[in-house]
């Protein structure tokens, strides 16, 4: 955990990283229950918010959202679970931290066809805005 510019005490920065990680987790549970509103909830509102998967940038939070629900709604949709190791935030300034995340996502009913768990990188830009932390930019790409 790294703070940049600012310095912060060990509880400011627990804080800060608590509140990130209730939102991450929140947004995660919305993906692993197939409810695409609950996980796009965590998006700043403000104009200029992105989300880039896979070399592909959404035209729009909204965009990603319904797309999302519209996977969440197919036949060809599978319960995943999805954990993060390592999880490294670097505290920019009061208002904007950077996480990057490695995440593991299983299939949640095992098959004897199972696949090992995905890889999956994120880059995550959190910022604070009417005190609550807001993603500003997510960027993830699968191995």
């Amino acid at each position: 955990l790294r703070c940049y510019h600012f310095s912060f005490t060990d509880q400011e920065k627990e804080e800060i990283v608590n509140e990130i990680k209730i939102q991450w987790e929140y947004s995660g549970a919305g993906i692993e229950q197939h409810n695409a509103e609950q996980a796009f909830s965590v998006f700043s509102k403000e104009e200029g918010t992105k989300y880039v998967r896979n070399g592909y940038l959404y035209p729009s939070i909204d965009a990603a959202k319904d797309q999302y629900a519209s996977w969440f709604n197919s036949p060809d949709a599978v319960k995943q679970k999805l954990t993060c190791e390592p999880n490294i935030y670097d505290i920019l300034d009061r208002n904007t931290v950077l996480q990057t995340a490695i995440g593991h996502i299983e299939k949640v009913v095992k098959t004897d066809s199972d696949e090992k768990p995905w890889i999956i990188a994120y880059t995550l830009l959190w910022r604070k805005e009417n005190d609550e932390w807001e993603l500003f930019h997510m960027h993830n790409s699968w191995e």
